[in-house]
């Protein structure tokens, strides 16, 4: 990956011969942007599948994770809900689903081809920071486009 700015590997997950994980990167003038790759361990082929950036709404992308060849990871804005597309995606391979089925959530993780939990809180004061009380739910019969 070239590197315009610092970055960090933020969360990584495996399954069989694929190694997802989320990267972010600190670009000049405090912009960030959030990257999702999978990589086949076998072919060492590297994988671009979503480039995220934070934009005016606070973008963020978290708990990256496989379930059943699935590649799953969740999007929230900090600071305008309204202002980006919020919710669950999912890659088998490039193929790309997602739901808005799961908004503002702080936590997420598939757990069935349309399960999912979520855990929903609110944003706090503090960039980076979340009260609660926080719920923790088990969406069933989540529809993925």
């Amino acid at each position: 990956m070239p590197r315009k700015g610092r970055g960090s590997i933020d969360e990584l997950d495996v399954s069989g011969n694929h190694i997802g994980f989320l990267a972010s990167l600190e670009e000049p003038g405090d912009h960030f942007r959030f990257i999702v790759r999978n990589v086949d361990a076998r072919t060492a082929r590297v994988r671009k599948l979503r480039d995220i950036g934070t934009g005016e709404a606070g973008q963020f992308v978290f708990n990256l994770g496989f379930h059943a060849g699935l590649l799953g990871f969740a999007m929230s804005c900090a600071d305008d809900p309204g202002g980006c597309p919020a919710g669950a995606f999912r890659y088998r391979g490039t193929h790309r689903q997602s739901t808005g089925a799961v908004k503002q959530a702080i936590g997420f993780t598939l757990s069935g081809p349309t399960d999912a939990y979520v855990l929903q809180g609110t944003k706090g004061e503090d960039e980076g920071d979340f009260e609660c009380p926080c719920v923790l739910t088990h969406r069933t019969g989540i529809t993925w486009r």
